[in-house]
């Protein structure tokens, strides 16, 4: 029997309640030319009883215990599956999202030899699909990878990680998903792709697959906490290097000096936590782009500006080119469908 065409991968830890549909949108795809994956992250819930049942029923899904030798935690699950994916292709699912009944039968289609990654679009939805009709982001079929990775830069991500098709070699040969990392894992990854010049075409159709937002959204607080952005600060640092070397455009260095303003120091100031870009500046710095006296100056330029009646005046006088590149405008999680 010949291998499936595409390796369906997703990590699991606690969502027996969101799984379900997720494994269900799979069995329903009118293409039978896939595998499923899925690695359990240790689990305390049912959500093992739960894939295992499925499993049982559809021999095209696979359950397995993560293994020690990963590291724990989704990306440690996202390499397992795929190192032990059978398919060339490979498709990265969460645990609580959705394809649409044709996706896998559009991503076969767009299957061509000479290509790296094919990307497509993303729909939202919060509990029922088609309770909230925007786009992850816009694709556009003629962008490079330089105005590419510019979109990543700025934070307007123009594809979701269920966005794309890897082609599983290229996504092994840049060195698969990086383990260390808690948060941005997905940007770190695109953006490390990006810088090795991938072959990418880019899917203007209708959305194949549906992510679910979070309503709760807990991410919000782990934004203020001292560890998720050391972590952002890692997952930069992870990539600067790389990108620098494969692009050389002085935008480009513009780009990361501001997508660390933003992050390291804007975003903490406006929320209040102004000893937190003092915290991540006493950690080992390694940015090449942004020393660590250029920091100290930028957080006290950002602390001035960010006085109420200061910023209005100057808002008023002129547009800040300051502000344009701090906070760019972008359509990510803004068009509607």
């Amino acid at each position: 029997m010949n291998n499936p065409l595409i390796s369906i991968i997703i990590p699991a830890y606690n969502r027996a309640t969101l799984i379900k549909d997720t494994l269900q949108s799979i069995i329903a795809q009118s293409s039978s030319d896939w595998e499923c994956i899925v690695i359990d992250d240790g689990s305390t819930d049912t959500t093992v009883e739960v894939v295992s049942a499925f499993a049982k029923a559809n021999s095209r899904i696979q359950l397995h215990k993560r293994s020690e030798s990963y590291q724990s935690g989704g990306n440690g699950a996202r390499q397992m599956g795929l190192d032990i994916a059978s398919s060339d292709w490979v498709l990265f699912v969460d645990s609580d999202d959705v394809l649409a009944e044709n996706c896998i039968e559009n991503r076969i289609n767009t299957i061509d030899e000479t290509l790296d990654m094919t990307v497509f679009h993303t729909a939202t939805f919060k509990k029922n699909i088609g309770d909230h009709q925007i786009y992850w982001n816009l694709l556009h079929e003629k962008e490079t990878n330089e105005e590419y990775l510019i979109r990543f830069l700025i934070q307007d991500m123009p594809w979701h990680t269920m966005g794309v098709l890897w082609r599983k070699k290229f996504l092994q040969h840049i060195g698969g998903w990086n383990q260390n990392l808690t948060a941005w894992q997905d940007w770190e990854l695109h953006v490390r792709a990006l810088t090795y010049k991938p072959k990418i075409k880019s899917n203007n159709t209708i959305a194949d697959n549906y992510y679910r937002l979070d309503v709760v959204n807990s991410i919000a607080s782990k934004k203020r906490s001292l560890q998720y952005n050391l972590t952002i600060k890692k997952a930069i640092e992870c990539v600067e290097a790389k990108v620098l070397h494969s692009f050389t455009a002085s935008e480009i260095k513009k780009r990361i000096q501001y997508l660390i303003y933003r992050n390291l120091i804007a975003n903490p100031i406006k929320w209040k936590l102004f000893q937190l870009p003092f915290a991540l500046k006493t950690s080992d710095m390694s940015f090449s782009t942004v020393s660590k006296q250029k920091f100290l100056r930028a957080y006290w330029k950002e602390r001035f500006f960010s006085i109420t009646i200061i910023k209005r005046i100057l808002k008023h006088k002129c547009k800040l080119s300051y502000y344009d590149y701090l906070y760019p405008t972008t359509t990510f999680l803004k068009k509607r469908f």
